[in-house]
C-alpha cells in the first residue's frame, strides 16, 4: 500500500491569516466560548504533513478499535505564529476517514490557546491545559461506531455514536503547518502512549512511520521509534514548520 495518512484540514480562513481569535473560544476557567472550526470533511495527504504512525488492520477483522493516550504538549507563541499544530487520532480506510479526533494547539496574539473535540460531531471541543492526560477511543464495527476523546486530568471530554463503517487503518501523531505563508508554534515533545488496535500494541500491526519534511526536504516534526513493548512513541520539533514560499501573513494591526 503506498503510503499515505489521512488529516483533517482546518476549514477555518483564520489557520490562514493569523486570526485565531475566530478559532478557538475563550479558555477563562477552562470553559469554550464558541465552536473551534473543526474541519467538516478530510482528506488523504501524503507524508510529509504530519509526523507520526499509520497501522492497519487485518483484512478479517470485523470489528476494529482504535485507543491512545497523549499528554497534551505546551507551545511557545511568537507573533508569527498563525497556524495551530494539530494532534490527530483517525480512523478509516485509504480513500476516506470516517472518525477522528483532534488536539488543537495555536496562538491567540502571544497567547496559547489548548482544545480538543471529535470531527463532524454535534458536541462542542473543549479547552485542554498542557500536560493533562487525553485518552482516546474509536471503536467500530458494521453495524454501529462510538468515539470518544476524554481528559482524564479535568474529567472534561466529548462522545458520539454513530452508523458503522469498515476500517482499514489508523493514523495518529502531529501535523504542523507546511504551505506557503503559514506557521506553527514551537512545542514541547508529544507523547503518544497505549496505542493499540484491537487491543494489542500498535508495533503488531506492522505500523509506518513518517516525519513531516518541508517542500525543501527539511526535516520540521519528527517521530521516535515505538517504545514501551511498541505502544508509545513521541513527537518532537525539528525545524520551523513554516514552509518556504507563498505570501506572509500581514503583521498585527496596533492597537
Amino acid at each position: 500500500m503506498a503510503r499515505r495518512h489521512i488529516i483533517g484540514r482546518l476549514a477555518g480562513a483564520a489557520a490562514l491569516t493569523g486570526g485565531l481569535a475566530l478559532m478557538f473560544g475563550a479558555t477563562a476557567g477552562g470553559s469554550t466560548a464558541s465552536r473551534i472550526a473543526f474541519p467538516t470533511h478530510l482528506n488523504a495527504i501524503d507524508d510529509n504533513d504530519g509526523a507520526g504512525y499509520t497501522g492497519t488492520f487485518p483484512t478479517s477483522s470485523t470489528v476494529q478499535d482504535f485507543a491512545a493516550t497523549y499528554v497534551v504538549p505546551s507551545i511557545s507563541c511568537s507573533i508569527k505564529d498563525n497556524s495551530p499544530i494539530e494532534s490527530f487520532f483517525e480512523m478509516g480506510s485509504q480513500s476516506d476517514i470516517a472518525a477522528a479526533a483532534l488536539v488543537l494547539e495555536g496562538c491567540e496574539g502571544l497567547q496559547p490557546v489548548y482544545e480538543a473535540g471529535l470531527i463532524d460531531s454535534s458536541g462542542e471541543p473543549f479547552a485542554v491545559t498542557p500536560g493533562d492526560v487525553l485518552t482516546v477511543s474509536l471503536d467500530v464495527s458494521p453495524s454501529t461506531s462510538e468515539f470518544a476523546v476524554t481528559d482524564v486530568t479535568s474529567g472534561a471530554g466529548e462522545s458520539a455514536t454513530a452508523s458503522g463503517f469498515t476500517a482499514s487503518e489508523i493514523g495518529v501523531g502531529i501535523q504542523g503547518a507546511n504551505s506557503g505563508g503559514q506557521v506553527s508554534p514551537r512545542f514541547s515533545r508529544g507523547l503518544f502512549s497505549g496505542v493499540t488496535l484491537n487491543g494489542v500494541a500498535l508495533k503488531l500491526s506492522h505500523p509506518v512511520a513518517h516525519d513531516q519534511v518541508s517542500p525543501t526536504d527539511r526535516t520540521q516534526l519528527k517521530a521516535t521509534p515505538l517504545y514501551h513493548n511498541g505502544e508509545s512513541f513521541t513527537v518532537t520539533w525539528a525545524s520551523s514548520a513554516a514552509a518556504g514560499g507563498g505570501t506572509p501573513p500581514p503583521p498585527p494591526i496596533a492597537k
